[in-house]
């Protein structure tokens, strides 16, 4: 998972030598003017049964990613073979399941599960499963705890010490976060409490949202009148700042412009939308007592203040799953959701200026509203996972690739290593860079051209090379002998434009440093 935020339009540069850390067709729609996005008919998965909660991480440090989905009473993990087929070999056992994240909660560089249980005397727990390291093995440790709030929870960095913490709702107007403390135990702490009466907390997302270096809160305040049918007089979007202390303090907030009555809000999530660095806001809702059409508002960010950029309409149904991706590689965050209501997955294209395209739904015959972002074949395209009412399914992105492309051969450490960057033109300058925090949503870059890269933060520059007369640069670097073990993920820009205006991105690829 993501940890602090870099400031806006900053990248950290790695000393000469990388740095001693690591690298020291079933539906098309179609936008004017782009390629259209693409994805294969859906891989199903149905031994499981029905499927609940899914999610898709590491678990093996193979640098192939792995899905998680929930089905009878147990937790399971379907294992990547790097091609993209998925065989399960753990089941995690729970007595019921509340939500479910996939984050390293001990920072031993594995990929832990963490969700909420409850017990047979009806007391409910923070259960955390410790992955042993290969993803077949564990411990699970529980934190006694009151109670919670139906509203997903979601695992993040709050106090920037390196490791993750779980933030929730454990009564109806607040945020609470289990803050971990790196020995396996959590201090329960609340964050902040709405003092509006009859609000209630309905969607939170997290984000640097004034650019300081600490994690902040988005949270969607409603006033719903009538809990049968949610009829709603009010909503709010407010921003729970994080000047490392609790509770945090309320900045900003602005009224969400729903345009039909009585939206009830959903879900939300944050990223930037338009590449100028500051983290956006999107919430989605649909009419609590007659299900859609389902509403978007996307919310700017201007250093801590948020304003009202545009509303869009799609489907009908209850957005319950949201997510942001590139999923199209044209450097700009596009909006993806499920709902309880269609069989299968949307994808509203971003095409910059807050100007976004509605699109019919790709389906995989499952009706469900979980859904999970991931490349799963490798090809440096994120495909999209979702489970519903016989089990789960994969939708391989299909969308045709235009422009450079990144290679790479083996990383061996205290060896040299190529990195090669085609489709410049003669005289570019392409930037190098890698995370190992893996990929994922992220903030533009202004000194990169504005775009959204894929790489999670800390994202670290380590070369720049200039290309050829045939559009080519090549870049030998040699990996540290001292550098960390496992996955890391590549990308590289090439600089095009008045001040890299016109840049270009390459997909990312992710590999592994061997010994």
């Amino acid at each position: 998972m993501p940890g602090r935020r870099q400031r806006r339009g900053r990248i950290p540069c790695a000393m000469p030598g990388l740095s001693a850390a690591g690298l020291g067709v079933s539906a098309v729609g179609v936008v004017a003017n782009a390629q259209p996005i693409r994805f294969g008919d859906p891989v199903r998965y149905t031994d499981t049964g029905r499927a609940g909660y899914l999610v898709s991480a590491d678990f093996d440090r193979d640098a192939n990613v792995d899905v998680v989905v929930t089905g009878g009473s147990a937790i399971h993990i379907y294992f990547n073979n790097g091609s993209g087929q998925l065989h399960p070999e753990t089941a995690i056992p729970f007595r019921s399941i509340w939500n479910l994240a996939a984050a390293d909660m001990d920072g031993d560089q594995h990929v832990d599960l963490v969700w909420f249980d409850r017990r047979e005397d009806r007391t409910y727990v923070l259960s955390v499963w410790y992955n042993a390291g290969d993803g077949r093995s564990g411990e699970i440790v529980e934190t006694a705890f009151p109670g919670f709030q139906n509203v997903p929870a979601v695992v993040w960095d709050l106090t920037s010490d390196g490791l993750e913490d779980v933030v929730f709702s454990a009564e109806p107007a607040t945020v609470d976060a289990f803050i971990n403390q790196g020995d396996r135990t959590f201090a329960l702490t609340r964050l902040f409490e709405y003092d509006l009466p009859d609000y209630g907390l309905q969607a939170f997302a997290p984000g640097d949202f004034d650019n300081d270096g600490d994690v902040d809160i988005a949270a969607t305040f409603q006033y719903i009148y009538s809990y049968r049918y949610k009829n709603v007089k009010g909503s709010n979007v407010s921003l729970l700042m994080n000047d490392r202390q609790t509770p945090f303090r309320l900045g900003s907030e602005i009224a969400l412009p729903w345009d039909v009555n009585d939206i009830v809000a959903h879900a939300m999530t944050a990223g930037d939308l338009d590449g100028d660095g500051d983290v956006d806001v999107v919430v989605a809702g649909s009419p609590g007592n007659d299900p859609g059409p389902d509403e978007f508002v996307m919310l700017e960010n201007d250093g801590g203040r948020l304003s009202n950029a545009a509303t869009h309409r799609a489907s009908e149904g209850w957005p319950e799953a949201l997510a942001l991706a590139d999923i199209d590689t044209d450097g700009r965050l596009d909006v993806v959701f499920a709902t309880g209501s269609i069989r299968g997955v949307y994808v509203v294209r971003n095409a910059g200026r807050f100007l976004f395209e509605g699109m019919s739904p790709f389906p995989t015959t499952m009706l469900g509203s979980m859904l999970s972002i991931a490349d799963l074949d490798g090809n440096g395209q994120f495909d999209l996972m979702h489970s519903g009412s016989t089990g789960f399914a994969v939708l391989f992105n299909q969308t045709p690739l235009r422009g450079p492309r990144l290679e790479s051969s083996t990383l061996v450490r205290g060896q040299s290593a190529t990195f090669v960057v085609d489709g410049a033109r003669p005289g570019e300058r392409v930037e190098y860079l890698y995370s190992a925090a893996g990929v994922g949503r992220t903030r533009g870059q202004q000194a990169l051209g504005g775009m959204t890269l894929d790489l999670r933060a800390p994202i670290i520059h380590f070369a720049t090379a200039r290309a050829d007369a045939q559009g080519v640069a090549v870049l030998r670097r040699r990996i540290p002998a001292n550098a960390a073990l496992g996955p890391i993920s590549l990308q590289a820009v090439i600089r095009r434009g008045p001040d890299g205006v016109d840049s270009v991105k390459t997909p990312f690829r992710t590999s592994l440093i061997q010994d």
